[in-house]
């Protein structure tokens, strides 16, 4: 019984932008990924989570009146809006569940400062969208010591 209400009252925000689609994978292609997040967003809601759908670049496609980060759609801007979105659906909640449909070409990847002391840049990641607050987030936690991967001096990973 518990197994069957475990995810009653749960919250899935399903995160893409229209014209970032439209802009990688044509009119038709952008039809389907639509098409595709409707039936998920559907198949969830049978299963008792409170799904949402969130198209900052297209209000008609979102299933609320969410904010619109205006212009372009930065990593920033957006993670600014998913806190008043958060807000929005579940008030002193979390999101519990968060789906971003397309790659860095569609939601733009945040950049983090490598925190390791190798030659690698700066690296893609969609964290701060899921972490409360995204966007004032600036830090997150690494893992450290050997058991963490650390490289050696030729550069191969030790441990």
């Amino acid at each position: 019984m518990a197994e069957e209400n475990r995810d009653a009252a749960r919250t899935f925000l399903i995160i893409t932008s229209h014209e970032g689609l439209v802009s990688t994978l044509g009119d038709a292609g952008s039809a389907r990924v639509h098409e595709c997040i409707g039936r998920i967003a559907s198949a969830r809601g049978a299963a008792g989570l409170h799904v949402h759908v969130y198209v900052p670049d297209d209000c008609e496609r979102s299933t609320g009146d969410f904010p619109s980060p205006g212009g372009s759609i930065t990593a920033g801007a957006l993670a600014a809006s998913l806190v008043e979105v958060e807000q929005a659906i579940s008030p002193g909640r979390h999101l519990d569940y968060v789906l971003i449909v397309g790659g860095g070409d569609v939601i733009p990847f945040h950049y983090l400062e490598n925190p390791a002391a190798d030659s690698d840049g700066d690296f893609p990641t969609d964290a701060p969208y899921a972490v409360a607050g995204g966007a004032t987030r600036t830090t997150f936690c690494f893992p450290t010591g050997p058991s963490a991967g650390s490289r050696s001096q030729e550069g191969k990973r030790a441990g």
